[in-house]
């Protein structure tokens, strides 16, 4: 289910931009963008859990491990569908691409709910400081299996992904926002939320100083994303 829906989540647009344009230059840099995304994005999740892989190999390249580096994904993809773009004298369509991210990230998020990946810290009624995640609570399992009321971090990424695809949708039809500054609008609103929902996951990773190392690559796609948006807009230049 979890590689089924990130696979929906990518033909879905894709078929509608193919659909669109009959342009079949299309389904090449879709090719080479998903090979790209899928490897970065698999390759970072597995160095951050190497324990777990190198004791079981076997689970490296096996459809039923699901896991994948977001951020990593979404930078290679992001340069990858740059370098398709140029090579193949193809147009990029942000709005296409911000619509795939959301949908892959959105399929990611609902196919984690069932084996337990990216859950969410479990709350308990008696703690008045998590009252707001008591009231939030889901019965979703652990990655061992565990049942408990515990923040629905998936779902909060489903409505958050949601949000960001709105926002730039807005931008586009009613400021006419186009191309890349699209894109760099929608990762740093990925990396806001993201970072926010980090804080509420119990699954296990890599820490620094008890800080995610997930949440320091949302620093850093933040800064980048930021750094792009600004030099999107070339200075006005004085009038002679």
């Amino acid at each position: 289910m979890y590689t089924l829906l990130i696979g929906l989540g990518a033909a879905l647009p894709l078929a509608w931009q193919v659909w669109r344009t009959r342009d079949e230059r299309i389904l090449t840099a879709a090719l080479v963008v998903g090979i790209a995304t899928l490897v970065a994005g698999r390759l970072g999740y597995i160095a951050m859990h190497w324990n777990f892989f190198s004791a079981n190999r076997e689970q490296i390249v096996s459809l039923m491990s699901p896991g994948y580096s977001e951020h990593l994904a979404l930078l290679a993809g992001w340069g990858a569908a740059c370098l398709a773009s140029r090579v193949l004298q193809l147009k990029a369509h942000a709005l296409l691409l911000v619509s795939a991210a959301t949908l892959i990230g959105i399929g990611a998020s609902v196919g984690c709910i069932a084996p337990g990946c990216a859950y969410g810290r479990e709350v308990f009624w008696q703690d008045g400081t998590q009252a707001l995640g008591w009231l939030l609570r889901v019965d979703w399992p652990d990655a061992f299996g565990v049942r408990n009321p515990r923040w629905p971090t998936q779902l909060l990424m489903v409505i958050w992904l949601c949000v960001d695809w709105v926002l730039v949708w807005v931008l586009h039809h009613r400021q006419g926002l186009k191309t890349a500054p699209l894109v760099w609008i929608w990762l740093l609103a990925f990396a806001l939320g993201d970072s926010a929902i980090q804080l509420l996951r119990a699954d296990e990773t890599l820490f620094m100083r008890n800080i995610r190392i997930e949440q320091y690559f949302d620093v850093i796609l933040f800064i980048l994303s930021l750094y792009r948006l600004i030099h999107s807009y070339p200075p006005n230049r004085p009038q002679t």
